[in-house]
């Protein structure tokens, strides 16, 4: 048998291993079919179906350590020149294998050394793209012939969709509100398992793996699960049997389980799929229910609680003395009688429609709706219950107890009023608190009309602002229902427009707006109120003493969910080159600065074309 023999007898082989992939590798399986009665053919076919097979192929010089022929799929697949490949170490071109536990690097030559054997190799496998990309394969290593040439012959194949399919599947699995488990049926060693089961447990998945399945149930059930575990592999399945799980931290977990198997390529049993669902709360309330069925006579003339059974169709069989005690009636009055007849008429129809679902689900909790006493009123209650069933399934009665709520109720619709109240004396107070402040600067007003100083008269109508400013946040929570937070945007433009209005001019000045619909609470909007206040006045005085037209604008919004930006710039003449807002002595700018101190906010300042102030705090 010739060389070219020996290759292409080797690539069939290559080609046969190719084709026991499924799902995603079925296009490059017909591709390897086609390729053998190819090559069965002719040496051109067969070089042709080679260099355009789905199935990235290249062969590999282990003397020279690089590829020395790739085909056009692998090219395309990893994106690299033809030239380029050529040139490489396939090796240099892995990632990491986390499998190994080791770079790819070494793991790569182990595996060269065992198909230089003459072992064919077949491992999933991670190149790296030109872009820097992970490509996972499945890759195939198989010695050419003759052996002293030191070829391999590798064939790639893509499973990055298969990849993405088992992670979409992976996040269901972790994400199930049932706990998984897959053990092997050999070992009873766990394989594998979900998310659910290790926060339900309080384990890692890495305490998990590897573990025998039975150590995850409670001591108190071990025998009865390794019963269970021996009926599955006689039987292939089990339905709904109970046991108990051990939590890391000793404490018992109640589930119902099922298990299914997944059968080998002979019909055996290879491993096992179980699904655990936590019945803790069941378990706990059957308890609850049972021990009361066990003592119901001893205890059910005693209890406080009151406590009634009803059949199909709502008639009471049974009431203590706690409810007839309750509502008011001797039981004469009451046998015989619906409980629907003593339930108030507006909520009548709502425990027939609830009464059905009870029914049907086999218990109820906190219904409420309101009973008729006996002496015609009415108390609010919270009904709670368990079906009771007969030998096949079937309802018989209810097990239900009530609770008088109606103080709760009561006390429920005095905290409702009290807080009406108070936050009608909270708006008042704001109210309150805003008049008093238009009435300080009227009277700014009043005392600055009888001063002639310039200075002085700059001071008053600086300092009326400020006060304005702290006024209108109080104007805005007295009109809002929310006396804790104001929308800033409302607030701004307000103050901005009055602010515009107090310093106009002959002059063409702009006012522009780019404010986000923000909520801030009251300890940040004073502040930011007065910053504004600030950094406007100073622009509208000064930024535009030798122009006739300009702009001012405000920026506020969201940087992030938690951050907001705050920027207050113009077009004007600018400051000095030499300033330095951290510097500035200017009682403005100081109270700027220490008011960006206390939201405990970054202030910057920049001039490029006029002024820019900028603002981050935490909202």
């Amino acid at each position: 048998m010739t060389d070219d023999q020996k290759t292409r007898t080797q690539l069939m082989v290559e080609l046969e291993k190719a084709r026991r992939l499924d799902g995603e590798l079925e296009a490059s399986d017909t591709a390897l079919k086609i390729a053998e009665t190819a090559i069965r053919n002719s040496e051109d076919q067969f070089k042709t179906l080679v260099e355009h097979a789905p199935a990235g192929i290249f062969i590999y010089d282990t003397h020279q350590k690089k590829i020395i022929r790739v085909n056009a799929k692998i090219i395309s697949l990893l994106g690299y020149p033809q030239e380029q490949l050529l040139s490489l170490d396939w090796k240099k071109i892995s990632t990491s294998v986390q499998q190994k536990n080791q770079p790819a690097q070494k793991w790569g030559e182990e595996l060269e050394i065992q198909a230089m054997k003459g072992e064919s190799v077949t491992v999933e496998w991670n190149f790296l793209s030109s872009e820097g990309k992970e490509i996972p394969v499945i890759l195939h290593l198989n010695r050419l012939p003759p052996e002293e040439k030191n070829l391999l012959l590798a064939s790639l194949t893509d499973i990055s969709k298969i990849k993405d399919s088992e992670q979409k599947y992976q996040d269901l699995y972790d994400s199930a509100p049932d706990m998984f488990v897959s053990v092997d049926s050999k070992t009873n060693d766990i394989v594998r398992c979900n998310q659910t089961l290790c926060d339900k447990l309080g384990y890692e998945k890495t305490e998990l793996i590897g573990r025998q399945v039975y150590s995850l149930f409670h001591p108190d059930c071990l025998e009865d699960a390794k019963n269970v575990f021996k009926a599955f592999l006689d039987t292939g399945k089990i339905y709904d049997a109970e046991l108990q799980l051990k939590k890391k931290s000793g404490e018992k977990i109640h589930v119902s389980l099922n298990i299914s198997a997944v059968h080998d390529t002979e019909g055996n049993i290879r491993k096992s799929r179980t699904i655990f669902r936590d019945i803790t709360r069941r378990i706990q309330i059957e308890k609850v229910l049972k021990e009361s069925e066990n003592h119901y006579r001893q205890l059910y003339h005693s209890i406080p609680v009151p406590y009634q059974s009803i059949d199909l169709d709502g008639t009471l069989l049974d009431v203590n003395k706690a409810w007839l005690n309750e509502l008011g009636y001797s039981r004469s009055e009451v046998t015989g009688k619906r409980l629907g007849d003593f339930i108030d008429p507006k909520h009548k129809e709502y425990f027939k429609s609830q009464f059905s679902i009870f029914k049907e689900q086999g218990e109820i909790q906190d219904l409420e709706f309101d009973l008729i006493k006996k002496d015609g009123t009415t108390i609010s209650v919270s009904f709670m219950g368990r079906t009771a069933t007969d030998e096949k399934k079937r309802f018989r009665r209810t097990h239900c107890i009530f609770t008088n709520i109606t103080e709760r109720k009561e006390m429920e619709k005095q905290i409702k009023k009290s807080l009406a109240e108070k936050e009608i004396l909270l708006k008042e107070i704001h109210h309150r608190v805003k008049n008093n402040l238009q009435v300080i600067i009227s009277l700014l007003n009043l005392q600055a009309h009888n001063i002639s100083d310039e200075k002085l008269q700059a001071a008053f109508k600086e300092s009326r602002s400020r006060i304005y400013t702290m006024a209108l946040v109080h104007e805005k929570l007295y009109e809002s229902r929310d006396f804790t937070e104001i929308n800033f945007k409302d607030y701004i433009e307000t103050m901005a427009v009055e602010l515009f209005n107090a310093y106009k001019t002959d002059k063409d000045i702009e006012l522009d707006f780019m404010v986000q619909n923000i909520v801030l609470k009251i300890d940040k909007a004073i502040p930011c109120g007065l910053i504004v206040n600030e950094l406007l006045t100073n622009a509208f005085k000064h930024a535009f003493k030798s122009r006739e037209k300009g702009r001012v604008g405000i920026i506020f919004k969201r940087s992030n969910p938690q951050l907001c930006r705050l920027i207050i710039e113009d077009d004007g003449e600018g400051f000095p080159a030499q300033f330095d807002i951290s510097k500035a002595n200017s009682f403005g700018h100081q109270l700027v600065r220490l008011l960006t101190e206390q939201i405990q906010g970054n202030l910057s300042f920049e001039q490029k074309k006029g002024t820019r102030f900028e603002i981050v705090f935490h909202s």
